[in-house]
């Protein structure tokens, strides 16, 4: 028989997160981990009151019978002191029964705020040089080979002019 490891995903060095027994019966009671992923599957206690709320596994066969959720990440924040003191997640269980699907929810609108005038983004006048690349960073150092060339070009066309008088 293979037993899961006890009080896991240690937190502050000393408070565990997952595979929680709070009772000291050597099986865990809250957070259990059933396949070694670091992420709760079974008895999630999501509100810190030491009572599994979120995956509740009735009959004790390993396997969520009621509230069941799909949890993707495991971020414990809360803190339960108690007994043995452990870290859990804020979870909420939402019952697909409590959704009402013939009124849709309003998109968030943005704010429209016409007097706001001040320019928007990371446009820097100091920084950007002009024309189309405004708000751009242009390489200064385009801007002095350019030039260069330029005047590089304008001496030859001078040296040649003096050399056919």
């Amino acid at each position: 028989d293979l037993e899961p490891l006890l009080n896991m995903g240690i937190i502050d060095d000393r408070y565990p997160s997952i595979n929680v027994d709070t009772d000291g019966d050597g099986i865990p009671d809250i957070n259990i981990d059933t396949d070694g992923d670091g992420i709760p599957d079974v008895d999630i206690d999501g509100d810190g009151d030491g009572v599994p709320d979120i995956n509740i596994d009735t009959d004790g066969d390993g396997i969520p019978d009621d509230k069941v959720m799909d949890i993707t990440e495991w971020k414990p924040g809360i803190k339960v002191d108690g007994d043995v003191p452990y870290y859990t997640m804020d979870i909420k269980h939402k019952d697909p029964s409590d959704i009402d699907d013939e009124t849709p929810t309003e998109p968030n609108k943005p704010k429209d705020d016409k007097s706001d005038t001040s320019v928007k983004g990371q446009y820097n006048p100091a920084t950007s040089m002009g024309g189309a690349n405004t708000g751009d960073n242009t390489n200064i150092m385009m801007y002095i080979g350019m030039s260069l060339l330029t005047l590089g070009l304008i001496c030859c066309m001078a040296h040649k002019r003096k050399t056919k008088i």
